[in-house]
């Protein structure tokens, strides 16, 4: 890869999309953080729901300038089971709901990924009273974003830097008596440093 040329970072948010544009049984795809209040409050979950968090990330080796990674995303299924008190309902639910996402996901090559999605592993996260929860692993090899810091995909991060840019003199104290150089001073009710 030359070195100027921009890698776009891979995107957690194109899997979600890519799964609630498939047909599936989950009337809700989300994110890791509703995953983890869902988990604490089961019995007020309404739909079945799928839920998707980087699991984990590494190094796969060097390629110049741009390193290879393997990006593992986790793909929670919350089924619900409150017609069967014994479970078979839940499991042909997770039978249809495993095979719809690995149908949606299996072979997609995702925005700014090096490579196809595989399947690595899937087991049960948890079994409650009312929801069958099921994790299920797949990966994905990714170059490291070369896109820099003030890059247009972080827009706060540019007005960020841009407010911080504007320092005047009032902003610089006396020297330091040790290093003689110059100390920052912060204002708190301007809010410069």
């Amino acid at each position: 890869m030359a070195e100027d040329a921009v890698t776009m970072p891979m995107r957690l948010a194109a899997w979600m999309d890519h799964v609630r544009e498939a047909e599936t049984p989950f009337l809700s795809v989300q994110g890791a953080a509703d995953l983890a209040a869902a988990m604490a409050q089961p019995d007020a979950l309404q739909r079945n729901t799928c839920y998707m968090a980087y699991a984990s990330e590494a190094v796969m080796g060097d390629h110049e300038a741009t390193p290879l990674r393997r990006i593992e995303v986790a793909v929670v299924s919350a089924l619900l089971n409150r017609r069967d008190r014994r479970g078979e309902e839940a499991i042909s639910d997770l039978e249809i709901a495993r095979w719809a996402l690995s149908a949606a996901l299996l072979g997609w090559e995702p925005p700014g990924a090096a490579g196809r999605i595989s399947f690595r592993r899937g087991d049960v996260t948890a079994y409650t009273r009312h929801t069958l929860w099921w994790r299920d692993v797949y990966s994905v090899p990714a170059f490291a974003s070369s896109l820099p810091l003030d890059a247009v995909i972080c827009p706060e991060l540019v007005q960020a830097r841009a407010e911080a840019a504007v320092v005047s003199l009032e902003d610089v104290g006396p020297p330091d008596e040790e290093t003689n150089r110059r100390v920052w001073v912060m204002d708190p009710v301007r809010g410069n440093g």
